[in-house]
């Protein structure tokens, strides 16, 4: 099984909140590229919804890269920046620093942004609702 790096995730994220950007991309490439996924899918989801419900006030290098309709999809079928790849390459080899990661009485900006409901694609002529919980 691969190490998931949600906690990491949570407190990098509420210290730098572009930081969600290079995570999504990472989890991303880990998932579609590499089948050895970095975040849980709840959390890939909840990344995706702050990424589009903030899109705007953010500022990153590769924010380009992402369109509103692929965030809705959560999804990214694009072409991966090097440092994406090299970055995901490295943390399988050498892990990642945690120290400063402990969430414990705060609260994640993850799970203040997370819409309560997202319209999936309509893949066959309907729009299905889901209900997205957040995970604490």
């Amino acid at each position: 099984m691969s190490r998931l790096f949600d906690d990491h995730v949570h407190a990098e994220v509420t210290r730098t909140p572009a930081a969600a950007i290079s995570w999504y991309l990472i989890a991303s490439y880990a998932y579609y590229e590499m089948d050895c996924p970095v975040l849980t899918d709840a959390l890939f989801d909840r990344v995706a919804g702050f990424i589009l419900n903030n899109y705007d006030r953010l500022t990153h290098q590769h924010k380009a890269l992402l369109d509103l309709e692929t965030l809705k999809c959560t999804t990214f079928l694009g072409t991966y920046p090097t440092i994406v790849i090299n970055t995901y390459h490295q943390i399988r080899r050498e892990g990642i620093d945690e120290s400063g990661d402990d969430m414990a009485g705060k609260e994640s900006v993850l799970d203040e942004h997370i819409p309560e409901q997202v319209v999936e694609p309509d893949l066959m002529g309907f729009n299905m609702q889901v209900n997205k919980i957040p995970i604490i």
